[in-house]
């Protein structure tokens, strides 16, 4: 008889743990939007989050995922992404990516994921193809496409708490640091309002824009000295990133190396010609 009360206490203590442990985030839920046995994904002060009910921890090593490790989803559009994540038709792989890009340390709910009913998709100037579309399991996506041939631009969407947290460390801080190294010079320009951050071997030209109702922060990386093995310029960018704001909608284009088919400045209505609109599912 002891035994058997033993074995049914030990039973409900370990329900009891599942259900708690499982199902119990701490966050207030406010509507469900897709629930299965093994995951659930709802939202909580307007803010969606997804949540595994399986063990996703990785067994007897860090946290930290190795470079072998290191994973993403890779869809075509905004409908396979959101399919995948009301279904939960991820790989292990890929749903131990996501668990640890949306939980902290002891494995409770900390970060949301994007807004799955209120998607966006690329705007793109003519002679451009999209290749696909990934997904890291933070709070953004991000868009590939291949721009007439030559190059690549990735077109990104945040959410806006997490676009702080982009800005911040990829625009402030880099700012805040180019000021108060030794290896750069800083020179305001006449052009634009631009700033120039120039050292031996390479220049960063950042500027704001005001157009259509939109903030937008151009930072601009050159290759300026012999010791790189591409194109050395003074004139076309390795890079251009561009940080959009407008209202609640927060996007970023990275043009990686636009010197392949650029011999000059690209111009701003060319740059400007990239953006995001409203995602319309299939069938809608």
């Amino acid at each position: 008889m002891k035994t058997t009360k033993r074995i049914f206490c030990i039973f409900l203590a370990l329900l009891f743990a599942l259900l708690v442990g499982c199902k119990d985030n701490s966050l207030p839920v406010d509507r469900v939007v897709a629930e299965t046995d093994t995951h659930r994904v709802f939202y909580s002060n307007e803010k969606c989050y997804i949540e595994f009910f399986e063990d996703l921890k990785y067994s007897g090593k860090s946290n930290l995922l190795s470079i072998e490790e290191v994973t993403a989803v890779k869809v075509q559009n905004a409908d396979e992404l959101c399919k995948k994540i009301v279904e939960n038709d991820f790989t292990f792989k890929e749903k131990q990516m996501i668990y640890y890009a949306t939980t902290d340390e002891n494995g409770n709910l900390e970060r949301c994921i994007f807004d799955i009913e209120k998607m966006y998709q690329p705007v793109f100037p003519e002679n451009t193809e999209l290749k696909h579309l990934v997904w890291h399991g933070l709070p953004y996506y991000l868009y590939v496409a291949r721009y007439a041939e030559s190059f690549l631009v990735y077109v990104s969407y945040y959410e806006k708490d997490y676009y702080s947290e982009v800005y911040k460390r990829e625009i402030t801080d880099e700012i805040a640091k180019l000021e108060t190294s030794d290896s750069y010079t800083v020179t305001q320009l006449k052009d634009k309002n631009a700033v120039e951050y120039r050292s031996d071997i390479n220049k960063y030209v950042i500027y704001d824009i005001e157009k259509d109702g939109k903030d937008i922060t151009v930072k601009e990386e050159y290759h300026i000295s012999d010791i790189y093995i591409d194109v050395v310029s003074e004139t076309v960018p390795y890079n251009i990133n561009i940080y959009v704001t407008e209202g609640d909608l927060c996007y970023t284009v990275c043009v990686a190396d636009c010197y392949f088919l650029f011999d000059e400045h690209p111009t701003e209505e060319w740059l400007l010609s990239f953006g995001v609109e409203p995602y319309v599912p299939a069938g809608e």
